[in-house]
């Protein structure tokens, strides 16, 4: 008696549990795939958030002479009874393209890797290290349209356009990523690694996870800021040189927005740029044991304890490099030490050969001193010129020529 009255009190224990608590049957970190994934769950700083930055003057664009026929109906000519700017060539190079612009909302996880067994070309396996970085797309609307005035659309001189903010009812994002060295200047496209996509779904705890080749063929409803889940995506990167240090990941398809640059070249097309997101990651190489806990997101904020890297020039010697670098021209063996897998003799260096400066101890000079503040200085100028900038920044939006139309620097 007591027994059946003991195990009914555990299932009526066991059926409250299951309706106060849904979700207990889902592993540690892991939500309902129909249920909004907040960002507040993952902890605060997980997810870094980069709105998109949509201006006006990006729904316009001129015609360039290039584009322009000379011959035929648009040759030059010299008008006897109208003024010169009544020709078409000269009407036809004033005219205004204009076109709609919209941007998609990205965030994304820190940066990860992840060692996966990787298929090669003589049929066996190879454990090899894979960079990842897990992301997500949301569009939020807010687009800009070019809208003609109706108070001037009646003037025979000229058409006035305004410009207004509206959505439509989803978008799509067609990525492009690059990895791009900044020490080297070695550039990585992003690969599909299929033997790695379930080791990453597993760790991230996520059921749906898009590639770069799926994810075009997924909608992006417009969407909450606050409530909307949005499309997460993967991409990967294999073989990327361990002695990277600094380096910026390059993402195009966010924005439609482009623009064209005119080489000064008449007889030359104008180069086609579009705009890019510019995140930016630091790490110190190691060739020994690469660990994802060393990569940092953005610019080091103190680059007087960084390695930098020095094209060699016409001119350079060890003894000047340490001395410039360094602070302490004595310590020209030491760059030779550090360098004898591209340098065979200490006063024969090869322009334009790449060679890495050793790291200065902070203990070994006096902050406020002379030397820590041209050091301080020197290598800064050197950071900003790696990544582009020309301040600290951990990611910015650029133009960029498309990155199918680039070949890949030899890596």
């Amino acid at each position: 008696m007591q027994s059946s009255i003991l195990i009914q009190l555990f299932r009526t224990c066991l059926l409250c549990s299951l309706v106060a608590f849904p979700s207990a049957s889902l592993l540690p970190g892991q939500e309902p795939v129909d249920a909004p994934r907040s960002d507040s769950k993952l902890g605060p700083g997980v997810l870094t958030v980069i709105t998109p930055v949509l201006e006006e003057e990006e729904t316009v664009s001129r015609i360039s002479f290039s584009q322009i026929r000379r011959e035929m109906a648009f040759a030059d000519w010299s008008p006897t009874f109208s003024a010169s700017t009544r020709k078409l060539i000269d009407r036809a190079s004033k005219s205004r393209l204009r076109r709609p612009v919209w941007g998609l909302e990205f965030t994304f996880k820190p940066f990860r890797q992840v060692d996966v067994e990787i298929p090669q070309p003589n049929g066996k396996m190879q454990k090899k290290p894979i960079w990842y970085m897990i992301y997500r797309v949301r569009y939020l609307g807010y687009e800009i349209h070019p809208k003609l005035d109706q108070t001037v659309s009646g003037s025979s001189t000229f058409n006035k356009f305004l410009s207004e903010r509206r959505d439509v009812d989803a978008r799509r994002f067609v990525p492009q990523f690059v990895l791009e060295n900044h020490g080297s200047g070695a550039t990585y496209l992003d690969q599909v690694i299929p033997s790695a996509l379930d080791e990453i779904q597993s760790r991230e705890k996520l059921e749906v996870l898009y590639n770069t080749v799926e994810m075009p063929g997924v909608q992006i409803p417009v969407s909450n800021a606050k409530s909307g889940k949005g499309i997460w995506g993967v991409v990967t990167w294999q073989d990327v040189d361990p002695r990277t240090d600094f380096f910026s990941i390059y993402i195009q398809g966010l924005t439609n927005a482009y623009r064209f640059v005119d080489t000064g070249d008449p007889q030359q097309k104008r180069e086609l740029e579009f705009k890019t997101l510019q995140l930016n990651f630091h790490r110190p190489g190691d060739t020994v044991k690469e660990h994802e806990g060393e990569i940092r997101y953005g610019i080091p904020h103190n680059p007087i304890q960084t390695r930098i890297t020095h094209v060699i020039e016409e001119g350079d010697s060890l003894s000047a490099l340490a001395k410039r670098y360094l602070g302490d021209e004595t310590r020209a063996g030491d760059i030779f030490d550090s360098n004898r897998n591209v340098l065979a003799e200490a006063d024969r260096l090869p322009v334009g050969q790449l060679i890495r400066l050793p790291t200065v101890d902070f203990d070994d000079l006096e902050p406020s001193s002379e030397l820590a503040t041209e050091l301080y200085s020197v290598r800064q100028r050197e950071l900003f010129s790696m990544y582009g900038v020309k301040e600290q920044l951990p990611y910015l939006w650029i133009y960029r020529a498309g990155t199918l139309e680039e070949e890949p620097a030899a890596q």
